[in-house]
């Protein structure tokens, strides 16, 4: 699932991109071949063609949103946190996101601040929920909202510009899953490698 479209004028709106996972052997480019050039009979990729859709943020959905334990010991391995919610916290908190970049990053950026006086700023006097994530030396910023895991900013702008979806673009889709009329959306909040 790739995220195509979201808006806080419009939270309840999220347009996605979904592939389907098909077998490696008929011609998935990002598969890699074992060393003899075949693919094991379970290997999938993603297929080549999408399909669009929108998915309405409402009590029916189910989300599930990974992230980063921020109070993991700074010499040891990152703990995950996982929780989950429905369409509608996710709508809350993709919109406090965005209401919080705007105000603290989006806006400044666009007023002609640099991102590193931004980030040093915030770092220095946490807040708007976000806090340093140097520490654990995987980004910048955490920004945090209700029970959500931290959501990890490993940069706060794209080449100085603001990034995509007043910065809810740091939610990493995972997967999409409809079944028997159900939906469930999975995002990952943390460390990108």
């Amino acid at each position: 699932m790739d995220i195509t479209g979201w808006t806080p004028d419009d939270p309840t709106s999220l347009q996605v991109s979904v592939r389907s996972l098909v077998p490696c052997a008929d011609g998935v480019v990002d598969c890699s071949p074992q060393d003899d050039g075949t693919y094991g009979p379970d290997e999938v990729g993603y297929s080549a063609e999408s399909r669009s859709m929108e998915v309405t943020l409402d009590d029916s959905v189910v989300v599930y949103l990974a992230g980063d334990d921020p109070d993991s010991p700074a010499t040891g391995q990152l703990r995950s946190i996982l929780r989950s919610t429905n369409g509608s916290g996710l709508a809350d908190l993709m919109t406090a996101i965005a209401n919080a970049y705007e105000t603290e990053i989006g806006g400044p950026l666009r007023a002609g601040t640099a991102a590193d006086v931004i980030v040093a700023d915030l770092q220095a006097n946490p807040r708007s929920g976000f806090t340093s994530a140097k520490e654990q030396m995987t980004g910048e910023l955490y920004f945090s909202s209700g029970d959500a895991p931290p959501v990890l900013f490993q940069a706060v702008a794209n080449q100085g510009e603001p990034l995509e979806r007043s910065g809810t673009i740091v939610l990493i889709p995972r997967t999409l899953t409809i079944q028997d009329g159900a939906t469930s959306v999975e995002l990952y909040a943390g460390f990108r490698s």
